[in-house]
């Protein structure tokens, strides 16, 4: 098939068969590279931004659990302030993110994140607000045993005062003066009561203030101590006024241990709702780091991805200029030894008509393809051919003068010889 092809036409073919190769290759390139364009572009649209929401949920629910405890704990009105702005951005970037995860397919585990985080973060709500309520009334409590302590305080003072008012007077009377040891015993006893009042408000700021709940038996052991001086006194009093003070000083124990009681159990049940809390807010950041890592994950498979259509592009790239270098060598080679070769013999052959040999036929060019080459030593031997022919005819020619001049040669003889 090759040999009966023209020349130009055998150069077409070779540099086809380049164009091919690369075209095949540029092909295949230009696919794996859409894929690369639309993997990126999957990675920039979905997953990316998935990361960047997970992220935001993160940080906004660590901000929110540390004003929280902060407020619980300190009872810090501007961090309630800063937990509720919180809410209200978390509220914002998971309606945000569902909204992402419903236009993009393929982010159910984003959408479940965020359904998730919406029912923990509702449910840490109802924990705060049930949270504030509980401090509300540990407020109120405190408020109660302040209230009682004072009272107690003030009726301890007023005892203590009235007693050493009463002792000045037995002092300055002669015949008093037989009272004035249980006068002296019964300062003694106030001034106890005095102290264990102090004590017991002492004890209850420190356990508050520190919270510190065990210190609240402290104080409930300090208030016995005053119920007990209180009883000391009601047995040796005859006053009725001064019974109904000791009777009011109990009640205000009374009051005070009740308020510790209270104060003891909210703050249980606050301590209770704060590991509740906790539990939601880890909740919350469970779901988000749950999607942050399938987002994480399926970015890494689209960097593998990517990273090995990029190879495969970069390997068939230099394996097609590779080839496309071998097929065009390889053509070039064989294009030329088919072109120099047989133009090396005409030219021979050629130069053998030249000197003379007319003897070149075509059978001497030994080639038989019918392209230009062959079309060339096909004239060159008619050429040789016909020169041959154009030869011998006049050399017939010549011979045939050559007879013709003996003939004259001889007439003019035979007429020379009449003419004698």
């Amino acid at each position: 098939m090759l040999k009966n092809m023209k020349i130009g036409t055998k150069l077409a073919a070779g540099f086809a068969a380049v164009l091919v190769i690369f075209s095949a290759a540029g092909w295949f390139a230009w696919r794996n590279m859409n894929n690369v364009i639309s993997e990126v572009g999957t990675l920039g649209q979905r997953y990316v931004p998935g990361i960047e929401l997970s992220d935001e949920i993160e940080n906004m629910a660590q901000n929110l659990m540390l004003h929280v405890s902060t407020y619980v704990l300190a009872d810090s009105y501007q961090d309630l302030q800063a937990a509720l702005a919180d809410f209200e951005a978390i509220d914002g970037v998971l309606k945000k993110a569902g909204e992402h995860a419903a236009a993009h397919p393929g982010l159910e585990r984003l959408a479940e994140g965020v359904k998730k985080s919406e029912e923990q973060v509702a449910e840490y709500r109802r924990l705060l607000e049930e949270s504030q309520k509980l401090i509300a009334g540990m407020a109120g409590q405190r408020r109660k045993a302040a209230e009682a302590g004072e009272s107690m305080r003030k009726i301890a003072y007023d005892l203590l005062f009235d007693e050493k008012d009463a002792l000045e007077k037995d002092l300055e009377d002669p015949s008093s003066m037989g009272s004035v040891p249980t006068r002296l015993e019964n300062i003694a006893l106030l001034d106890g009561l005095v102290e264990s009042v102090h004590r017991t408000e002492y004890v209850t700021l420190t356990a508050i203030a520190n919270k510190k709940t065990d210190m609240i038996g402290q104080a409930k052991k300090e208030l016995e101590n005053v119920r007990d001086v209180l009883a000391e006194v009601r047995a040796a009093a005859f006053d009725q006024k001064l019974i109904q003070t000791l009777e009011k000083a109990g009640k205000d124990v009374d009051q005070y241990v009740l308020a510790l009681d209270d104060f003891l159990k909210t703050w249980t049940d606050l301590e209770s709702l704060g590991k509740e809390r906790t539990s939601a807010g880890e909740a919350v950041l469970s779901a988000a780091g749950d999607v942050m890592k399938f987002s994480v994950g399926r970015t890494v498979e689209i960097s593998d991805v990517v990273t090995d259509q990029a190879r495969s592009v970069s390997n068939m790239l230099l394996l097609s200029v590779f080839a496309a270098v071998v097929v065009g060598m390889a053509v070039a080679v064989v294009i030329t030894r088919m072109i120099t070769r047989p133009l090396g013999r005409a030219v021979n052959l050629a130069g053998r008509a030249g000197n003379g040999d007319l003897t070149v036929s075509r059978e001497d060019f030994r080639y038989d393809s019918a392209d230009e080459i062959g079309a060339l030593a096909d004239a060159l031997a008619r050429m040789a051919a016909n020169q041959a022919e154009a030869v011998r005819e006049i050399v017939a020619a010549a011979e045939e003068v050559a007879r013709g001049a003996e003939t004259l040669a001889a007439l003019s003889q035979e007429t020379n010889a009449s003419v004698e």
